[in-house]
C-alpha cells in the first residue's frame, strides 16, 4: 500500500519484499509474490530484480494463488530470462492436477509466452490447448482454451493483438479507494456510477438546481418587461 501510493518508495519496498523470497517458506512467498505482481501491474520497470527470482519461486510456492502470480509474471516478463518455457513445462505437464485458477493463468502466460518465443512454445502450447480442450470438465478453463485455438487458428497476428494488447498503467486499485465513496458507488451499481468511477451526486445535476435556475432567468425576464411596460405607459 505504501508503494502505491508513494512512487519514490517503490524501488526500496520492492528490494525489502524480494529478501522475503530468500526465506523460501511457501505462504511467505507467496503473499510476496501476490503483492510483487500488483506492483509490476504499476511499476512495470522494476521487472528486472523479480524476474530473477522467478525460478526458485515456481519450485517453491504451492499455494494456487501463489502459483498464479509466478505464471503471471512469466506470462508478462518471460521473454527476459532464458528459462521461461521450461519453467512452465512441469506445470503443463501436471495440468490435469491444477486447480482452476492456475489452469487459467497458465493457458495465459503460455500464449503470451509463444508470441514472445514462439519456436521453443509451441509444443508445448499445443499440448496445453489440447489439454484443456479435450480433458477438462471446467467450463471457464475449457472455453478459454477454446478461445486462444480459435483466435491462433484464425490468425497469429489477431491473436496477439486481442491478448496482447497495450494495457495502460495502474494507478489505484479498488481496495485503495476511500470507504465511503466506495460504498456509495456499490449502492449505485446499475448505473453510470460504475462507469464514472464516482458516486452520481458528481456528474448529475439535481432538477431543483436547474428549476430554480430556470425560475430565476424567468423572474428576471418578467422584470425586464414589466420595467419596459411602465416605461411605455408614461411616455
Amino acid at each position: 500500500s505504501i508503494a502505491m501510493r508513494l512512487p519514490y518508495a517503490a524501488d526500496h519496498i520492492i528490494s525489502a519484499l524480494l529478501q522475503f523470497l530468500d526465506l523460501k517458506i511457501d505462504y511467505v512467498c507467496t503473499e510476496t509474490l501476490v503483492a510483487m505482481k500488483d506492483l509490476l501491474r504499476k511499476y512495470r520497470e522494476h521487472y528486472g530484480k523479480v524476474v530473477e527470482m522467478i525460478p526458485q519461486c515456481m519450485s517453491l510456492v504451492t499455494e494456487p494463488e501463489g502459483r498464479c502470480a509466478v505464471l503471471w509474471i512469466v506470462g508478462e516478463y518471460g521473454e527476459q530470462f532464458d528459462d521461461a518455457p521450461y519453467l512452465l513445462e512441469p506445470v503443463i505437464q501436471d495440468f490435469d492436477t491444477q486447480p482452476p485458477d492456475v489452469k487459467l493463468e497458465l493457458l495465459t502466460a503460455t500464449v503470451k509466452l509463444f508470441f514472445a518465443r514462439p519456436p521453443e512454445v509451441q509444443a508445448m502450447l499445443g499440448q496445453l490447448l489440447h489439454k484443456g480442450i479435450s480433458t477438462c470438465n471446467h467450463h471457464d478453463v475449457r472455453d478459454r482454451a477454446l478461445s486462444y485455438h480459435r483466435l491462433l487458428e484464425y490468425s497469429v497476428d489477431e491473436a496477439r493483438r486481442v491478448i496482447c494488447s497495450p494495457k495502460d498503467l495502474i494507478h489505484a486499485f479498488q481496495d485503495e479507494q476511500d470507504s465511503e465513496v466506495r460504498d456509495r458507488i456499490f449502492a449505485e451499481f446499475n448505473t453510470l456510477s460504475v462507469v464514472y468511477n464516482q458516486p452520481s451526486h458528481k456528474f448529475i445535476i439535481a432538477k431543483q438546481s436547474l428549476y430554480s435556475a430556470e425560475n430565476d432567468e424567468g423572474g428576471e425576464e418578467e422584470e425586464e418587461e414589466a420595467g419596459e411596460e411602465e416605461e411605455e405607459e408614461e411616455e
